[in-house]
């Protein structure tokens, strides 16, 4: 499931939502693979969560009703920095490593602590769920993917807490000392 902010959420939700009305049930898969908003919707798909419930609580945003582990406004330069850190991404490890060295001097809004509660609130819970699923992260001293499953050494609320991290609006997720 790919990432994508907000929009991907929704967009995840509804296309889960649609299917299970069609009688396929994404939560009953054998791996969910998820990044980012695929990260916070292939958690709660591979915890059971309703599809259809999951679609309604985005919907129910239209009537001012924030979602779960909603954040306040990021500040606008750091929002505008991310297009010139994404084009970096792209370019390899060493293009990752340093968006990781960014991330790691940036100020942000929260603690990690903190961050990682606000995703536990997104997903609605905090451990593994029996259904195997792995989330996508990189690891900011070397800019490798990883892939973090139930023996990751962390929480999936952390896990996801780590694929969802963007460099200046969240801080980077320590696991088993790596961030």
């Amino acid at each position: 499931m790919s990432g994508g902010g907000p929009l991907a959420v929704a967009w995840e939700c509804g296309v889960a939502a649609g299917l299970a009305r069609g009688g396929i049930d994404l939560g009953s898969v054998n791996f969910i693979l998820g990044t980012s908003a695929g990260a916070i919707v292939g958690a709660q798909l591979a915890a059971g969560a309703d599809p259809e419930a999951m679609s309604k609580a985005i919907l129910a945003e239209i009537d001012g009703v924030p979602p779960r582990g909603a954040t306040a406004d990021y500040p606008l330069a750091a929002v505008l920095k991310l297009a010139d850190l994404f084009k970096l991404a792209v370019t390899g490890d060493a293009g990752r490593a340093e968006v990781g060295s960014y991330a790691l001097s940036a100020a942000t809004l929260e603690s990690e602590a903190a961050y990682i509660g606000r995703m536990a609130e997104a997903i609605g819970f905090d451990e593994w769920p029996a259904a195997d699923i792995g989330l996508v992260a990189v690891t900011v001293a070397d800019g490798r993917p990883a892939i973090l499953r139930r023996d990751c050494g962390a929480t999936i609320a952390a896990a996801v807490a780590a694929s969802c991290a963007l460099p200046g609006l969240s801080p980077p997720v320590s696991i088993c000392g790596r961030r």
